[in-house]
């Protein structure tokens, strides 16, 4: 079965997409960290009033609609996995914000990269 590429146009919506989803992701985080509440209950609550935690749901939003434009026009098959380099996105910001980054979970940041490479340089239609 041959691959499916992906246009210039469409890795720049799935790029986008993925993107600001991860950018919500490490808001969430912020937002999160800085409640300073104790239990689940009270971070929550304590999280939703924090300015960082309602900019990060206003970009998965944001990234929610560009993913429905991306899948408008790329195979989910080829989209979903691809959307899997949020998590490299993600682990670099983390990283950045002090968080540890092990030998192995450098493998698997690997092994991700490699298969958003191998399926956004498929074959042709």
């Amino acid at each position: 079965m041959p691959g499916i590429r992906v246009t210039r146009g469409e890795a720049v919506l799935l790029g986008s997409s993925i993107s600001v989803s991860a950018l919500g992701q490490v808001y969430l985080r912020v937002g999160a960290s800085a409640s300073g509440a104790d239990g689940a209950a009270r971070t929550v609550v304590a999280a939703l009033g924090h300015p960082a935690v309602l900019a990060g749901l206003g970009l998965y939003a944001v990234g929610a609609l560009l993913w429905l434009l991306a899948l408008s026009r790329v195979d989910l098959s080829v989209a979903y996995p691809m959307g899997a380099s949020s998590y490299l996105i993600v682990a670099v910001a983390g990283a950045m914000m002090g968080e540890s980054v092990t030998p192995m979970r450098l493998g698997g940041m690997a092994v991700i990269a490699l298969g958003v490479v191998l399926l956004g340089s498929g074959g042709r239609r």
